[in-house]
């Protein structure tokens, strides 16, 4: 089937494998310019290898690589430094029985606000895997993985207390 695509540029994400890379495939052989994104880079090398359109392939999954390299540390940095305070405080709580209880203060959005007061057993976590939290005024926001101590994302002044 013709869609009409030649000349066109597609950007493919999870391009090292599977259907991404069948797609970038395809569309390469379509005459389509395709800029490839992955995790492996020695996947997607392996791709741009096989493209007709080497040189742009290739920069753009440097291009992409780069950018990753340079802001994941510090993305990690600061979501495992503001988390560290919560995690310390709930291991402490659960070592001793003690239930947690989300605590707000400061600036905070109205998604860790509607999270304010909820408690959580030991060995609990405030929001598991996969679950949505509602806040008026905002749009939902799901999780991704469990969330056992604050933040529930960057930017708010939350915590964990000592619980009832």
């Amino acid at each position: 089937m013709d869609f009409q695509l030649e000349g066109k540029t597609a950007l493919i994400t999870g391009a090292s494998r599977g259907i991404g890379e069948g797609t970038a495939k395809v569309l390469a052989g379509d005459g389509v310019k395709c800029v490839i994104s992955a995790r492996r880079m020695d996947l997607l090398e392996q791709l741009a290898n096989d493209a007709e359109d080497l040189d742009e392939a290739r920069a753009a999954v440097e291009t992409r690589l780069a950018q990753w390299d340079e802001r994941r540390p510090e993305k990690m940095a600061v979501r495992e430094s503001v988390q560290a305070n919560g995690a310390v405080s709930r291991l402490a709580y659960a070592a001793v029985g003690v239930s947690t209880v989300w605590l707000t203060f400061g600036d905070n959005c109205p998604l860790c606000d509607e999270l304010d007061g909820r408690t959580a057993g030991v060995g609990q976590d405030f929001v598991d895997a996969g679950a949505t939290v509602n806040a008026a005024g905002v749009s939902p926001l799901t999780a991704r993985n469990s969330v056992g101590h604050p933040q529930l994302h960057e930017g708010c002044d939350c915590m964990v207390v000592a619980g009832g």
